[in-house]
């Protein structure tokens, strides 16, 4: 399956929040996954770059590293804390946070030339 999510790098993992369901109890019974990260949104369609990797997906339980990627998270994407809000009145315990530790990570990037 594949799994949407908006991610925050730091101490070498892709920090994440879920909502509770079919794909994330997939990936958490079967906690080896891949991820690939693409990235062409600001920069346009022909400068990009993308990361691909494997790596072992972890639930965070500390309420206070939680509280750390939260910030992180809206931060860089704030239309996220309407999404959890509206995810946990929806349903408790909706939301999780984990982490996916990469076991190895390759990448590429294009860049056009701006010579004319």
């Amino acid at each position: 399956y594949l799994l949407p999510v908006g991610y925050v790098w730091s101490d070498g993992t892709l920090n994440l929040l879920l909502s509770a369901g079919k794909k994330t109890a997939m990936a958490l019974a079967n906690p080896r996954v891949a991820f690939q990260v693409d990235d062409a949104a600001e920069r346009g369609m022909l400068d990009w770059c993308s990361v691909t990797g494997e790596g072992d997906v972890e639930i965070i339980e500390n309420a206070v590293a939680q509280q750390r990627i939260a910030i992180a998270l809206i931060a860089r994407f704030p239309e996220l804390e309407q999404w959890g809000q509206e995810e946990s009145q929806r349903k408790e315990g909706a939301m999780v946070f984990a982490r996916i530790r990469p076991g190895w990570m390759t990448g590429r990037r294009f860049t056009p030339s701006l010579s004319s």
